[in-house]
């Protein structure tokens, strides 16, 4: 009979890995949601990426717990895209950087910022 090998996984790895998977489960936002909200311009929505994530790190705050990177596969093509996944805060960051003309992303902003007043 075969047994499973267990590795020793220091506690610091694995105290890092349980914040990483809740950091994961807050990223509850994509570009889809940039886009209904009125991002439709890939260097505009760079450049808000961009921003957010400057503004995150100078914070104080870990820009990867927040705006994530991802690519997706489609198992039965094998074509690859990109995806960004974000928490609610790396999203309106994202929002609120977005340099652009578009009515409904303006709109947007000026109800994200009615919330909090």
């Amino acid at each position: 009979m075969n047994s499973i090998t267990r590795y020793p996984i220091d506690a610091s790895e694995a105290i890092n890995r349980f914040l990483d998977t809740v950091h994961d489960l807050e990223m509850t936002h994509t570009y889809r949601d940039l886009f209904l909200a009125g991002i439709d311009n890939g260097e505009v929505l760079y450049n808000a990426i961009q921003e957010a994530i400057r503004v995150l790190h100078l914070s104080g705050h870990n820009p990867e717990h927040h705006i994530k990177h991802i690519f997706l596969t489609d198992i039965q093509n094998g074509h690859t895209t990109h995806e960004w996944k974000m928490s609610r805060l790396g999203f309106t960051l994202t929002i609120l950087n977005a340099d652009g003309n578009s009515l409904r992303l303006n709109r947007t902003k000026i109800e994200i910022l009615r919330k909090l007043l």
